[in-house]
């Protein structure tokens, strides 16, 4: 089949396509590439200890640790604030609608009689 005028504008079209496309991804690639350098100076992550083959700890008194243990509690105690203040946020938007609702009931009950 012979190349004609809408094949030659239709391969323009295409390669435009393509080359938005490349750069999109070129972008993306160069955000990507300064985000891990900003990262790669940011500050290290907690280690929790060092790790020494030859020199074992014996005593606990020497070897430092992490307390995971007290973190944990902390976060119970403050997920126990946080459900009691969702329950007294509960009941105190409940009452309006429950004293409206006596209300309502109270007035039916005065229209049928």
């Amino acid at each position: 089949m012979p190349h004609s005028d809408i094949h030659k504008k239709k391969l323009k079209k295409n390669l435009v396509i393509l080359g938005i496309v490349l750069l999109i991804i070129a972008v993306i690639w160069f955000m990507t590439m300064i985000k891990i350098s900003s990262n790669a100076n940011a500050q290290a992550i907690q280690q929790c200890g060092s790790v020494e083959i030859e020199n074992i700890a014996v005593n606990a008194d020497h070897h430092a640790f992490c307390d995971i243990y007290t973190r944990q509690e902390r976060y119970a105690a403050g997920h126990e604030r946080f459900r009691e203040q969702l329950n007294q946020r509960r009941e105190n938007f409940n009452a309006p609608r429950a004293r409206a609702l006596q209300n309502a009931k109270a007035r039916r009950g005065e229209f049928n009689e």
